[in-house]
Order: structure tokens, then C-alpha cells, then sequence
């Protein structure tokens, strides 16, 4: 699996192929594709304070073999297991993301070329 994180003044790939391999052991995709990704920094200076920091958001869709909706329950494991950045997820099941591909869906035709990880 190939992934690209920014570096910081901590290494974010270890923690976010770590945390990628929770979330597969835990869910079992089939897919996870990456669809989008926010980077904000901010750089104090000052007298008192030389300081700067970077939030990571990036935004996963989840592809399972099912097509019970369980983004909720997933959302929940990646926010108490993701702590380096934030991370939102969109869950779907093969079958419902094919029909949104033929039907022309933009969302699922431009999500559907990038693919972070197939298992």
C-alpha cells in the first residue's frame, strides 16, 4: 500500500498505515479509497512564542461486501483510534457504489480512479 502524507515534525505514515490496518483487521473492506484530503497550518511567532502546527483531515469512502450502512460504528472506531489527525468516512457496498458508477454519479466516478488501498 502506497500512501502520501505530508511531514511534520512527526512521521504521519506510520501512524496512518497502523491505524489502516486497524481499521481492516476490525471491518474487513474490500476497498478504501481516499477522496480528499485538508491540510491547515499555522505558524505562531512572537516574542513569547515561536510555534507551528498541521492538522491532517483527510476522507476515506469504505467499500464492503455488504450493504448495511455502518458509518456510524465506523466513524466511532476512527475517531477513538485515529489520534494523529482526523479523518471522516463515507461507507458503501460494492454493489450500491456499481450502481452509482453506471448510473454516472460524479462522486463515485472521479473517488472511484484513486484508489489508497484494495485488499
Amino acid at each position: 500500500m502506497d500512501t502520501q502524507i505530508t511531514k511534520t515534525g512527526i512521521d504521519r505514515k506510520p501512524h496512518f498505515n497502523a491505524f489502516l490496518e486497524l481499521l481492516v483487521e476490525k471491518f474487513q473492506p474490500t476497498r478504501i479509497i481516499s477522496f480528499g484530503q485538508q491540510t491547515l497550518r499555522n505558524k505562531l511567532k512572537g516574542c513569547f512564542v515561536k510555534k507551528k502546527t498541521e492538522q491532517v483531515h483527510c476522507c476515506l469512502l469504505i467499500c464492503m461486501v455488504s450493504c448495511n450502512r455502518i458509518d456510524y460504528e465506523i466513524q466511532d472506531f476512527v475517531n477513538h483510534h485515529y489520534q494523529i489527525g482526523q479523518a471522516t468516512i463515507v461507507c458503501h457496498g460494492e454493489s450500491t457504489i456499481q450502481e452509482q458508477i453506471e448510473a454516472n454519479n460524479r462522486f463515485f466516478i472521479t473517488g472511484s480512479v484513486r484508489y489508497l488501498s484494495s485488499f
